[in-house]
């Protein structure tokens, strides 16, 4: 058993993995370069609500959380508009981040980990290809094993030798770069879709979203790969002609953030090292979201760290198989289904849309980041509606997320360097020919 963690960044993973590894026992450090009061995003995100039970996480009190609203789906142009309603076990939480954040790492330093806040983490220490600790903005070196949970943009991840063989950043389909605030909210009355979702919003490669939260508006516009004033601009102005409610003065947040929405990290793990959270990519690649998977990956890596009689690659990479055969193999096939409906026009989505091709249980699917099938039956009925050309494009995209997802869960047994390239080859070859 190892006995002295290093937790770089108080991500929701990162806190996590702490609170178990200290609840076994072990030694756990977590050096976080926020305060303790601005942990995270001051912004509310979807988390489902089976976690707090599975890991035994208090809730905050009650004026930071509520049940989620269901989400109206709107094609692009605002040709269509499909309600999706979620049955009450698959209706998620939407919680205050910040102060889930700060519920978490109380909860880790109660079970024993200390908490160094106010502690930049500039990079790690590296030697004889393994990880043995980090540097800090005060000069002091923390020797142990290193949990990466940094981020998206983890500077640890990135200062890692080549011969680490962990990827340094993500391809350009893998960034989505939204521009989220928050509103006034007018004085209309509430209409029945409050919670608003716009695909491929005025032709660009992403989403847009607009939330009536009853005392102020959330907006979220954002494109994979880059994004910019002009489009946030124009797209403000069109969310606020659909959306009565929007009112004009800026609440809170007003920046351009990046989120990981690709599949996981084919490799997160190192001599004395693992990745969890952004920083792996953990995210639902259609939605952004990662709360539940980093948390659940929090409470793999510290099983897998509480069993391991040393920190070696080949022990660590138990943690990377429970990952994709957990959550990982179904993220990748949501990564080429995004990829896919980014790829089609605007025109080609809306028939497939207003077809019913995809129906509103297939909507409720997707919506909670789960993989979209289609029966024989199903497809027999679709076909029959005289669809051939639109069900023959949409079959062949749930053939591959199939193929791809049955490739995640193939993910190797055991650390062998040869067998983990030919895996990751047959993901990229499916995930490049999108």
């Amino acid at each position: 058993m190892l006995e002295n963690i290093v937790v770089a960044g108080a991500g929701l993973g990162g806190l996590n993995a702490a609170y178990e590894l200290a609840s076994h026992g072990i030694s756990v450090t977590v050096l976080e370069q926020k305060a303790r009061d601005t942990l995270s995003y001051d912004w509310e995100d979807d988390i489902e609500k089976g976690v707090f039970s599975e890991y035994n996480i208090p809730l905050p009190p009650k004026e930071f959380y509520k049940e989620k609203r269901f989400w109206t789906f709107v094609s692009p142009g605002n040709v269509h508009k499909t309600r999706v309603k979620q049955t009450p076990e698959h209706t998620d939480y939407s919680i205050n981040r910040r102060i889930f954040s700060q519920v978490l790492a109380d909860r880790a330093t109660k079970a024993g980990a200390i908490i160094r806040y106010g502690v930049k983490v500039i990079a790690p220490v590296m030697e004889s290809n393994a990880v043995v600790g980090v540097k800090v903005d005060n000069g002091t070196i923390y020797k142990g094993f290193v949990i990466d949970s940094l981020g998206a943009n983890s500077i640890l991840r990135d200062k890692l030798e080549p011969s680490f063989g962990i990827s340094r950043a993500s391809d350009k389909k893998g960034i989505f770069y939204a521009f989220r605030a928050f509103y006034n909210r007018t004085t209309v009355d509430p209409e029945l879709n409050t919670n608003k979702a716009y695909l491929k919003h005025l032709g660009g490669d992403g989403i847009s979203w607009c939330i009536d939260r009853d005392d102020s508006v959330d907006v979220l516009i954002g494109k994979v790969g880059e994004n910019d004033k002009e489009y946030i601009d124009k797209a403000l102005i069109d969310l606020k002609g659909d959306n009565p409610c929007l009112g004009s003065q800026l609440i809170k947040c007003g920046e351009i953030y990046s989120i990981p929405v690709r599949y996981p990290l084919t490799l997160m793990v190192a001599n004395g090292y693992a990745l969890i959270g952004d920083c792996a990519y953990m995210t639902i690649p259609m939605l952004g979201s990662g709360m539940a998977s980093s948390l659940k990956a929090g409470k793999i890596l510290a099983d897998v760290i509480s069993q391991a009689s040393n920190d070696a690659v080949d022990k660590l990479w138990k943690y990377q198989v429970a990952v994709f055969r957990t959550f990982g193999a179904q993220h990748l096939a949501i990564d080429y289904m995004k990829r896919w409906i980014l790829g089609q026009d605007s025109a080609i989505l809306n028939d497939i849309i207003g077809s019913n091709l995809i129906s509103d249980a297939d909507f409720a699917v997707v919506s909670r980041g789960g993989m979209l099938k289609l029966t024989l039956i199903q497809k027999a009925k679709k076909a029959l509606k005289g669809h051939f050309s639109l069900l023959f494009k949409l079959n062949d995209m749930l053939m591959k997320m199939n193929k791809i997802y049955k490739i995640g869960l193939s993910i190797p047994d055991k650390f062998v360097t040869s067998k983990i390239v030919e895996w990751d080859a047959k993901i990229m070859k499916i995930i490049n020919d999108v």
